[in-house]
């Protein structure tokens, strides 16, 4: 996905930012939304800003990683607050995890917003299948950084990431697990037997129960269909051998469920 900014309208905006003269006013800060999100979800992050008073122009760009996030076409939106005669996103880099963003009022007057007001917005696609914790992120490139206020002073900005957490497979397999079957034993630890109880909200067709040693091995399993209600199990030592940490482990195509045993 390639899309130029046509050159004269890039620099009608840059150079008048270029050549205000550099003293430093007020602090301006600029952030991006935080996000919980799923694979092939898509999701729209907001940018926002604070202490964005008698502003004439700004430009800055937004970067992600693209392993994890797509970047949808032509999803940049200017908020309706802004004014702007020219196109304000650059995306030529954007199939490397970057997108221009450039804005100067069409009168060359001061602009003042509320704080937490949204400058623009910008939607993604998670490409990621794996719990991962991320973020939507600020650089200099493809457009440099650049705030002008109405004194022609440049202004200082504090930019702030917004955190992407991604609730990948593994995280959706445990939530549904949690909220399909309730785990407890009794007593944990246990030298000589312990009950494992199953109390199943829902009626499950077919899952695998595992017992799993600390290095990962399965020292017993079976499958079995479970009806909705309470399922008790009684565990002898011998089937685990010897002493140690053990995790019961029930798994179907739709959940997971793990519960800590200490055997004595």
């Amino acid at each position: 996905m390639t899309k130029k900014i046509p050159p004269v309208r890039a620099f009608l905006a840059v150079p008048f930012l270029l050549f205000l003269p550099f003293c430093v006013s007020a602090q301006v800060a600029v952030y991006a939304t935080n996000h919980t999100v799923i694979p092939d979800e898509e999701f729209t992050v907001e940018i926002k800003a604070q202490n964005f008073d008698s502003v004439v122009g700004c430009q800055f760009s937004v970067a992600w990683d693209t392993t994890l996030f797509r970047l949808k076409e032509d999803s940049g939106v200017l908020s309706s607050e802004l004014e702007s005669f020219i196109e304000n996103f650059n995306y030529s880099q954007a199939d490397s995890g970057y997108l221009g963003f450039l804005w100067f009022d069409p009168g060359i007057q001061p602009v003042s917003l509320e704080d937490d007001a949204t400058l623009f917005t910008i939607g993604f696609e998670v490409v990621e299948e794996e719990s991962t914790i991320d973020s939507i992120r600020f650089a200099a490139f493809p457009v440099m950084v650049e705030f002008a206020n109405a004194d022609e002073e440049e202004l200082d900005v504090d930019f702030i990431s917004g955190a992407i957490s991604i609730e990948g497979i593994s995280d959706l397999l445990d939530r549904q697990g949690r909220e399909t079957v309730l785990v407890s034993c009794a007593p944990n630890p246990f030298a000589k037997q312990t009950q494992i109880s199953l109390d199943f909200k829902q009626r499950v067709d077919r899952a695998t129960l595992r017992i799993i040693n600390a290095q990962g091995e399965v020292v017993m399993q079976r499958e079995q269909s479970f009806d909705q209600g309470l399922h008790m199990l009684d565990l002898d030592r011998k089937v685990f051998g010897q002493s140690g940490q053990y995790y019961l482990e029930i798994k179907s195509t739709d959940f997971i469920v793990t519960h800590k045993l200490i055997v004595l």
